[in-house]
């Protein structure tokens, strides 16, 4: 259920892209793409170049409204085309087959540059992302009877700094344009024509964004309204990197889109839109590996807080499992001459639900009370024969809880299939219908043919036997309890997994796709305890990972409340799997906070490489730098004397800078790499954001360590010893100032749920080598000081 994963929000929804052309060209034509979809290749004088196409499956009865160039986000380079089918836009595309715009999705090649420029305009791949554009555009002008009549320029992350880049550079050609978790390198970009243009420029950012700064985002939209432009920013305080999931759910963006009308997005409360899924059914189907951490989280749900999540369930379960339909009734009478036949057929319910109860029983059971207010039964005609007499109506509609809510009782056993999938085995059931809170319509159609009785009589009769037959309607009621039951395992499937890996990732790299799914559940007198697998998922096969059992229901406590716990040894198999996919570099100029980026300056590479005598003057030197891990990021716990505070250790023995220089020819030539370990403090705790709402806190502390492991030159580059020392120094420097900047994070848990439950974080805490998150819900967060003193 929804409930269970309270921690959720997903992880930043991006991978290093670069699988290899062998990993797909066999299979990439053949591969069943998502509707309206289609593989192209252009070519140009550096080659061919598969890109996607999008086209609104109605096009052939209605042109589409314009056409949008959509730049895709650093996970999604490589050379196949598909990787952008991955995530984002084409999630929204997956289930919008009739999106009203031909959207073009070029892929960047570039798997070794920096991941901001990738985009940025006069770039190769911006300029082939524009030609792309072009040939796309000319396909449709005999439909358009011209140009587009809308050209929108979308991107997120990587493609968000193309969008501001490509918008600046040549603002006419856009209609509207839409910036997601982007903003500018260092380089200050240049607004002025943008500005006079007026053309409707979006940004939008998570201001809990780890990779980019939301400030980037609003600073470029007040300097561009500054200079008299037509921009709109858009922060949403609880969402990070991947706010992208908001923004492309949100019912107005097409009108925007259209329209290009400001004063919609000012309408728009991103807070209040479900959002998207991280990934498309596509990427899960062809694109994906996945390594699962058995045991990784564990969630006890205490009596108390299955009562509170059990009262939401009536506004959960999904409308099919409200009504349906049931079989037919076929008694028979008597004997002899006073034999009468009866048929009930074409039975069918509806039902309003009061509430749900759900409570955990010994022998790992669990009792269901469901409350009908009312349970309607429909009998869709009736036949009665006897010998005196033959009747047939219309419809007879049944009423059970006329008065006061009907009860139908359930005893159900959860178990989790072998493929992960959690059932409620039906156990018994019983729905006692209690007199005087029940009533049978009459049928207002009936035929009646006999010369012995008036036909009210023969309709009272057969009103009259239905009241009789109690135990047999009773079993009609209880044979809808399995669609009953099926509404109410879907709340309890696989989901997103916890913000919990990002936020103890202290280098600003790619973390894998994760998802919970159920792996042990077991109930007592209490409640009921559930284990979760953690479902990684990469672009790349990452090899085996240890599969020991991280937690058992077992060692779970038996409270009456509800808690969390996870594995921190989950977590750093996690990052485990991460490394050994790639996904751990990036390029030193692409992490936001810019001092990092003094490691790709002369005067820096020259203090670490003291005896490397460059062959070209220092004005002309570039240098590219890659911060990596290549050892796992380990989460330890240590002692910690308080409640409401846990103290952790982040700590890898593999951190490592390279360094390469570029050739007189434009090739990057390998100068050396420095590995080091590195240690980080961290606390957490329960805190309030600045708006007073209850919260998780991220600190780190500022007794960081860094020692160098080892330090060497490419054997090629002439550079001599590594000052490694130095290099120290300097690392410990800047990484300082990245902890003081990056290193307190504010989490709200205000609005966490389990379903519309409330939940709020009381306590954190580490033992035996678990984070335990503790928790208030329903009732205990109403009446809680905190929530009195809002009001």
């Amino acid at each position: 259920m929804a409930s269970m994963f309270l921690l959720g929000a997903s992880l930043l929804p991006s991978f290093r892209g670069d699988l290899s052309a062998q990993d797909l060209a066999a299979s990439e034509r053949s591969l069943n793409l998502p509707a309206g979809f289609e593989l192209r290749t252009f070519s140009d004088e550096q080659g061919d170049h598969e890109y996607l196409v999008f086209t609104p499956v109605n096009a052939d009865d209605k042109p589409p409204a314009g056409i949008m160039l959509f730049l895709h986000g650093a996970g999604e380079r490589g050379n196949t085309g598909l990787l952008p089918l991955a995530t984002s836009i084409s999630v929204m595309l997956e289930n919008q087959p009739r999106f009203p715009f031909v959207v073009v999705i070029p892929q960047c090649e570039d798997l070794e540059g920096r991941i901001r420029t990738g985009w940025l305009a006069d770039n190769s791949e911006a300029d082939r992302a524009l030609a792309i554009l072009e040939s796309t555009e000319s396909d449709w002008r005999n439909r358009w009877h011209g140009d587009p009549p809308r050209r929108v320029l979308v991107g997120w992350s990587m493609g968000g700094y193309g969008a501001w880049s490509l918008a600046a550079a040549d603002p006419e050609r856009w209609s509207a344009v839409l910036a997601i978790s982007g903003g500018e390198t260092a380089s200050q970009l240049d607004l002025t024509n943008l500005a006079e243009s007026k053309t409707p420029v979006w940004g939008v950012h998570g201001e809990q964004d780890a990779l980019v700064q939301a400030t980037g985002t609003q600073e470029l939209i007040q300097r561009l309204n500054g200079q008299g432009g037509n921009g709109v920013a858009t922060l949403s305080p609880a969402d990070g990197h991947d706010i992208w999931r908001r923004v492309f759910a949100a019912p107005r963006l097409t009108e925007w889109l259209m329209s290009g009308d400001q004063e919609l997005i000012r309408s728009i409360d991103l807070a209040e839109i479900d959002p998207l899924p991280p990934r498309t059914r596509f990427y899960r189907r062809e694109l994906v590996h996945r390594e699962t951490i058995p045991g990784g989280m564990a969630v006890r749900f205490g009596n108390d807080s299955l009562s509170d999540l059990a009262a939401t369930l009536p506004t959960l379960l999904p409308e099919d499992a409200l009504s349906g339909t049931i079989g037919d009734i076929s008694r028979t009478f008597g004997s002899g001459d006073r034999q009468i036949q009866a048929s009930f057929e074409n039975l069918s319910y509806s039902c309003e639900l009061a509430a749900i109860r759900v409570s955990g029983i010994s022998g790992g059971r669990l009792g269901v009370q469901i409350l009908f207010d009312p349970l309607m039964l429909r009998i869709g005609r009736a036949e009665v024969i006897g010998s005196t007499f033959e009747a047939r109506t219309g419809e007879i509609l049944i009423e059970f809880g006329r008065h006061r809510p009907a009860v139908l009782n359930v005893e159900v056993q959860p178990v989790v299939t072998s493929t992960g999938l959690f059932r409620l085995r039906l156990l018994r059931s019983e729905f006692q219908i209690e007199p005087g809170n029940w009533y049978i319509h009459p049928p207002q159609e009936f035929d009646v043919q006999t010369e012995r009785y008036r036909p009210d009589q023969v309709i009272s009769g057969i009103v009259g036997a239905l009241y009789e037959q109690r135990e047999q309607l009773s079993r009609q009621i209880q044979s809808i309890v399995p669609s009953l039951l099926t509404g109410l395992e879907m709340e309890w499937q696989s989901r997103p997994a916890p913000w919990l890996a990002r936020m103890l990732s202290p280098l600003p790299v790619l973390v894998p796709d994760l998802e919970l799914t159920l792996g042990q559940i077991s109930t007592d007198r209490d409640g009921l305890s559930a284990v979760l697998d953690m479902q990684v998922y990469t672009a790349v096969d990452a090899d085996e990972v240890p599969k020991e059992q991280q937690l058992t229901v077992a060692a779970m406590p038996r409270e009456r409340t509800l808690s969390a716990d996870v594995s921190l040894e989950a977590i750093t198999n996690i990052s485990r799997i991460a490394v050994r996919s790639g996904m751990t570099r990036v390029n030193v100029r692409d992490i936001d906070n810019f001092r990092f980026s003094e490691f790709a300056t002369p005067e820096v590479v020259q203090r670490i490489f003291p005896r490397w005598e460059p062959t070209i003057p220092a004005e002309e030197l570039h240098f590219r730098t890659v911060l990596s891990l290549i050892e796992p990021m380990e989460v330890r716990g240590l002692a910690s004397t308080e409640q409401e505070l846990a103290r952790l250790e982040l700590f890898t023995a593999g951190a490592a800078m390279e360094f390469s220089v570029q050739t007189e020819s434009g090739e990057w030539e390998p100068l050396g790499r420095v590995v080091f370990s590195l240690s980080q403090p961290v606390l957490l705790k329960t805190d309030e954001t600045s708006q007073g709402k209850p919260a998780l806190q991220l600190e780190w502390s500022a007794d960081s360590e860094i020692h160098v492991v080892q330090a060497e030159s490419a054997a090629r580059s002439g550079a001599g010893t590594i000052a490694g020392d130095t290099f120290a120094n300097l690392f410990q420097n800047v990484w300082s100032e990245w902890a003081e900047i990056n290193g307190g994070r504010v989490v709200s848990a205000d609005d966490s749920k389990l379903g519309p439950v409330p939940v709020r974080l009381k306590a954190v805490q580490v033992e035996d080598r678990e984070l335990e998150l503790i928790f208030e819900t329903g009732n205990d967060v109403a009446r809680s000081p905190e929530s009195r003193s809002r009001r």
